[in-house]
């Protein structure tokens, strides 16, 4: 066969409609206008600033208002630039009326990035999504700086067998003798006697002093140090 006659239909564009091919240069301006680094800096750079203003409740401040037409503010100027480097003459009432009608088929990005402009609940879920990464940045920041890493420990399921025997560290073999008398000085009982008397105005006074450190002891409690 000729190659000349081997030729295969192609889709140049040429049979769908105005409206179609229009259509797909905007959502190919929006594409390109979310791969471009100088837009994702400009709309991380909002989130970071201003998402400490945020804080997860029902309650909504005034100046959530505020900062949710600054943000609908910058990402519509944005939108409009690549837009009209990509559709010359094409206003935003256009574009908005297109996007009623074809919305299903926009890309999971573009969708997203346009339903934070147009839902508060989005915009705030992404501010306080944005807080939570930067406190846990900071965090993670803050122990790398005092030296503290965090590792998980080696879980041991099998006990290690291997190892050399010492029967003589076997302390259930102990056995402990009572002491002899002899072993006691052999004392007699009179001296014994006398010597316990001897003792008795000692052993109030330890009596007293250890009743003191109780006392002590009970009223510092609330101040126990752990070591």
């Amino acid at each position: 066969m000729d190659d000349a006659e081997e030729v295969f239909a192609a889709d140049d564009g040429s049979n769908n409609s105005d409206s179609t091919n229009l259509w797909d240069r905007i959502i190919a301006a929006l594409q390109g206008m979310l791969l471009d680094t100088g837009f994702e800096e400009t709309h991380s750079s909002f989130c970071r600033q201003h998402c400490h203003e945020f804080e997860d409740g029902d309650e909504n401040k005034l100046c959530y208002t505020q900062l949710f037409e600054a943000y609908c503010e910058l990402l519509e100027g944005s939108i409009q630039r690549a837009l009209q480097a990509a559709v010359p003459g094409l206003s935003m009432d256009e574009f908005a009326a297109m996007l009623g009608e074809r919305q299903e088929q926009l890309g999971a990005e573009v969708f997203d990035l346009l339903l934070s402009m147009s839902d508060f609940a989005t915009f705030k879920e992404l501010m306080l999504e944005t807080r939570r990464q930067q406190e846990s940045s900071a965090e993670q920041q803050q122990l790398l700086l005092s030296g503290i890493t965090c590792s998980a420990a080696p879980l041991h399921t099998e006990e290690q067998e291997d190892g050399e025997q010492r029967p003589d560290l076997d302390f259930c073999s102990l056995s402990i003798a009572p002491l002899a008398p002899a072993a006691l000085g052999g004392r007699p009982a009179g001296a014994a006697a006398k010597t316990k008397a001897a003792q008795q105005p000692s052993r109030a006074g330890s009596s007293k002093q250890a009743g003191a450190a109780a006392a002590s002891v009970k009223r510092q409690s609330g101040r126990a140090l752990v070591v």
